[in-house]
């Protein structure tokens, strides 16, 4: 995932993948991949960029281009991920439904937006209270 959205992001990012002549594809505005209705060029030139590593080396690259950017992960490899690990934003019991804590930390407390979560009901967990509510048999 490519997160250059400001000019000198995506200027780091065209240098470090040496492809200057992408820069002026960036128009100051949230970068767009088709600056015309179906043009998708731009797209294409990323996509035969991106292949050429796995998302390890595209996430050491990021870094070291100081350029916005991750590998996309499923929940369990979230869990897993030593940055997530070391920043303490995983909550709850193992094994059970995992709370990801937002990275903001509120200027007046410290604390993180979204920590002591519980998690989502089951399936049907609140069937009988809801169809009561909807059916006007509060008790």
């Amino acid at each position: 995932l490519l997160g250059a959205l400001e000019k000198k992001f995506w200027i780091n990012f065209c240098r470090g993948v040496g492809r200057e002549d992408l820069i002026e594809r960036h128009s100051g505005k949230p970068l767009e991949f088709e600056a015309l209705p179906g043009e998708t060029s731009l797209r294409e030139e990323l996509s035969a960029i991106f292949v050429t590593a796995d998302a390890a080396e595209w996430d050491r690259r990021f870094i070291e281009w100081d350029c916005p950017g991750s590998t996309v992960l499923h929940v369990a490899d979230i869990i897993e991920h030593p940055h997530f690990a070391a920043r303490g934003l995983v909550q709850g019991e193992f094994g059970a439904w995992p709370n990801v804590a937002n990275t903001i930390r509120w200027a007046h407390t410290g604390e993180r937006a979204g920590v002591g979560m519980s998690p989502p009901p089951a399936i049907d967990d609140h069937r009988a209270e809801v169809l009561a509510d909807w059916l006007g048999q509060k008790s």
